[in-house]
């Protein structure tokens, strides 16, 4: 079972959730916005971890994929 989390949960990120939790050992495990509201529906919806702040989600070694869904000028 691989932990996968959700980076940037606007748009984009409430599909890559929902293919998550109908994907085979696969545990939807949290998510990761800058936005609060965001963060807290999805952690009603899926029960996840809720995480504000990038760098302190990277640092849970119980992650072990992470789906990047922020615009895409936001990515590196």
């Amino acid at each position: 079972m691989k932990n996968v989390c959700i980076v940037g949960y606007g748009a984009i990120g409430p599909i890559h959730a929902k293919a998550l939790i109908e994907t085979e050992n696969v545990k939807f495990y949290a998510v990761c916005d800058n936005n609060p509201e965001r963060i807290e529906k999805c952690r009603k919806d899926y029960d996840v971890k809720a995480y504000l702040d990038f760098d302190e989600m990277l640092s849970d070694v119980e992650i072990d994929c992470v789906h990047i869904c922020t615009p895409h000028y936001l990515h590196f």
